[in-house]
This record gives structure tokens, C-alpha cells and sequence, in this order.
């Protein structure tokens, strides 16, 4: 979002940064709440929780360089989920007055952050989508989507971001159900697992899977 921005203006957004250093399990930002700016993460894994039915749904799972907050710190209003920390995390928060500030003064990164919004809609579009879905095609569609691109055909590997406890969750289904979805697959020569190392030996059926 900051790129082709100014490196002093950067530089001044960055002094202002106040680090949050979170230890595992605890909660970064609280649901609910104003976010004081835009959270991005220096070091660790964080994911978004939407507490529901007496449940916990995960929404999003962030690393290094992912930044959360961008409508929030435009609204001003106050996110719907709690950001916690998978394993020990720092995160840098930019203040939403100066970002703010920013956009009035820069067309250019104010489009960029248009843009960053626009992304986040269609990534939400695309996971209500693939609740209807059958568990191996959404199974297989999120497999696809940690792969590289361009999609090449062949094997490639990836790893789970996060356990599986949670990747189910993003995913909409219980851990027993994931495990069982993965065997399902190795079984069908397109995956191997190995905890959570994943081994894509066919990304052309993967993908075929997925669609």
C-alpha cells in the first residue's frame, strides 16, 4: 500500500508506530472496540476471530507484512473480531489520524488503499462462495490459493499457516472432518502430508478439484 509513497512520508507515519508485542494465545486487538490505526505484523502469525453461536469462527489468518484495519481506520468504526496471536507476535500500529492525512494529501496512495479495500471485498465474496461448496472442493480451492503463481502444472509444496484446529475453522469445518478431507485427497494421488508440510503432486486436478 506504501509503495511509491514518499520514503519521508513513510518515515514519518513510521514514527508515530506504537509496537504491540503479543505473547501466543492472547489477544491482540479486542472485538468491539476502535481500532487506534492500521495494524501490520512485524514478526509471528495473528488470526481474526468472529465469536458466534457460542463458537469461535476464524476469519483470516495474517503473517509478516499483512497488514488489518484498512476499513476500520477509514469508518472509523469498530471491527466485529478480535485479532489473537497464534504464536509469539510483534505488530507495529499505524495511527489512523496520520494515515488518514496521508490520503487527503496523495491521490496515489489514497488509490491504493481504495484498492487494498477492493481486494478485501472480493476475497470475502469468495469465501461466502465456497460455503455452499462441498468440503474437499473448498479444501482444495484454499490448497490452490497457498500454491505459487502463476499456476504451473506438476508438484509443488506448501505449508499450513496455521494448525489444523484452525484451518478448519477458516475453513468452516470441524478438525476431524480436514483431517479426513486430506487423507481423502492423498488417497486420490493429489496430495501428501506430512504434518503440516502439504505436497501438491498434481495441481492441474487439485485445481479441477477446486472448480
Amino acid at each position: 500500500m506504501f509503495r511509491g509513497t514518499p520514503r519521508a512520508q513513510v518515515a514519518a507515519i513510521t514514527a508515530q508506530a506504537r509496537v504491540l508485542r503479543a505473547p501466543r494465545g492472547s489477544t491482540l486487538m479486542p472485538a468491539n472496540q476502535p481500532l487506534p490505526g492500521l495494524l501490520v505484523v512485524v514478526r509471528g502469525a495473528l488470526k481474526l476471530v468472529l465469536n458466534a453461536n457460542g463458537g469461535e469462527r476464524v476469519l483470516g489468518l495474517l503473517g509478516p507484512g499483512d497488514s488489518y484495519g484498512e476499513a476500520n481506520v477509514v469508518l472509523g468504526t469498530a471491527p466485529r473480531v478480535h485479532v489473537a496471536a497464534l504464536v509469539e507476535s510483534t505488530a507495529a500500529v499505524l495511527p489512523r489520524e496520520a494515515l488518514l492525512a496521508l490520503t487527503a494529501r496523495d491521490a496515489r496512495f489514497a488509490l491504493r488503499l481504495a484498492g487494498t479495500l477492493a481486494e478485501q471485498v472480493l476475497a470475502l465474496i469468495d469465501m461466502e462462495a465456497n460455503v455452499p461448496r462441498h468440503g474437499a472442493r473448498r479444501l482444495a480451492s484454499y490448497l490452490d490459493s497457498l500454491a505459487p503463481r502463476p499456476r504451473a502444472g506438476g508438484a509443488c509444496s506448501v505449508q499450513l499457516p496455521a494448525s489444523k484446529t484452525v484451518i478448519a475453522s477458516l475453513l468452516g469445518m470441524k478438525k476431524e472432518t480436514l483431517s479426513r478431507l486430506l487423507r481423502e485427497l492423498a488417497d486420490r494421488g493429489l496430495i501428501q502430508v506430512a504434518q503440516r508440510n502439504i505436497a501438491i503432486l498434481n495441481r492441474a486436478a487439485l485445481a479441477e478439484l477446486a472448480a
